[in-house]
């Protein structure tokens, strides 16, 4: 069975109709690519809108892992994001990685 891998990186606003998430999108690249990765993970599309959490949170399907690409416009939408994500899937691993990732990891606190 196949684990379900989710990549975040929340846009700056939705005012622009055209956002490259250029770190995720080069780590998503990478996962569709690799034919072993593909064989054990389903990776749907970057989640990018800046929503209201509760709305992007219906489109996650049993998450089992969901990597979030921190930047100090987003920190704290991602922070809520997560945590709103382990209350509803207490199992799910939450990977934080990124500019705004102190080295002792306290912004997570």
């Amino acid at each position: 069975m196949k684990l379900n891998f989710y990549l975040v990186q929340i846009s700056i606003s939705n005012s622009s109709p055209c956002f490259l998430p250029y770190a995720t999108g080069c780590i998503y690249s990478y996962l569709k690519s690799d034919s072993e990765i593909m064989a054990c993970y389903n990776i749907p599309d970057i989640v990018t809108m800046r929503e209201n959490p509760h709305d992007v949170i219906k489109r996650f399907k049993d998450p089992d892992v969901v990597g979030f690409s921190n930047y100090v416009w987003n920190a704290e939408y991602n922070k809520k994001l997560a945590q709103m994500l382990k209350e509803k899937y207490p199992k799910v691993k939450i990977i934080f990685a990124g500019h705004q990732i102190s080295p002792d990891g306290s912004m997570l606190e």
